[in-house]
């Protein structure tokens, strides 16, 4: 995890935003709920090919035209969607 660490503080140095998210066995149990964060807050139910795009668009809202960097620790732990 120090290799994903250190390269998320090197983006943030240069000024693009970072996202540290954290999947677990309960958020396993969820579609997307380790991404839950990341989705808008008046998101309603979707069908899951549409929660990445709403996804994007929200940092896009948040960060502009810069990249965000999407830190998952535990990624193993991603639910199947």
């Amino acid at each position: 995890m120090w290799l994903a660490a250190d390269g998320a503080r090197q983006v943030e140095a240069k000024g693009d935003r970072v996202e540290r998210l954290v999947a677990t066995e309960a958020s396993r149990s969820i579609s997307f709920g380790t991404l839950a964060p990341l989705l808008p807050d008046d998101a309603a139910p979707r069908h899951p090919a549409l929660v990445l795009g709403a996804i994007r668009r929200r940092q896009q809202q948040l960060g502009g035209s810069r990249p965000t960097l999407l830190v998952i620790d535990d990624a193993h732990l991603l639910d199947d969607h």
